[in-house]
């Protein structure tokens, strides 16, 4: 005699088809994290193929090429007045100093007035620079209120005993200077012209000497 039928029951029935889907869905998860997971873990669980990983290297921001703007300085030199400096030797009968002086109209601050009194006479000044000074730059003429304005008048520049400079000017003319002193030691300066006894005025006006 052969056993009975067993039937289930909704409720086994309904348990058998929850316990399958489960299944199914952790062997979905399972393949998913194989699929997705790190190389180690599929070479380690799987048995598939290792999947090669990559690495990224940040790249650095190129250096600027920019041009400097840096704006390079520049230096003034400096400048002294003659008429701040006392001559070492005057071989004059007199000089004046820092004085205002009118040559061909022109008024010039800070000069130095020299007479010329005959033909023969040969004032000169004389000034250590102690080799401080590149330049002299200023006005050379005869002042406008000299008595004697007859002739041409003539001043020279001698830098440790060679000439560098001649200026030759008359009554009226204002000559600018710009005398190279490369350094001298010693300036002697020396005037002469075809004047009258007296009373010609020579004048150095505004000079001054530039500064190393």
């Amino acid at each position: 005699m052969s056993a009975p039928e067993r039937r289930f029951s909704r409720s086994e029935a309904r348990w058998t088809i929850v316990s399958t889907i489960t299944a199914l869905v952790g062997v979905a998860v399972a393949a998913l994290a194989w699929l997705l997971g790190p190389d180690t873990a599929r070479s380690g669980g799987g048995g598939g193929p290792p999947v090669a990983s990559a690495t990224v290297t940040p790249i650095s921001p190129a250096p600027s090429t920019a041009p400097s703007t840096s704006v390079p300085s520049t230096s003034v030199p400096e400048l002294v007045s003659l008429s701040a400096l006392e001559p070492t030797q005057a071989d004059v009968a007199y000089v004046q100093t820092n004085q205002t002086a009118t040559i061909g109209g022109r008024v010039l601050l800070r000069s130095v007035l020299v007479p010329v009194t005959g033909r023969s006479e040969r004032p000169s000044l004389t000034y250590s620079l102690d080799r401080r000074f590149t330049a002299l730059r200023g006005t050379v003429g005869l002042a406008d209120n000299s008595t004697s304005t007859a002739g041409v008048f003539t001043v020279t520049f001698v830098g440790d005993g060679r000439t560098i400079a001649s200026i030759r000017f008359s009554f009226g003319q204002a000559r600018q200077v710009d005398v190279k002193l490369n350094k001298v030691s010693q300036l002697q300066i020396t005037f002469a012209g075809t004047a009258d006894p007296c009373c010609a005025i020579v004048a150095l006006g505004d000079v001054s000497l530039v500064e190393v």
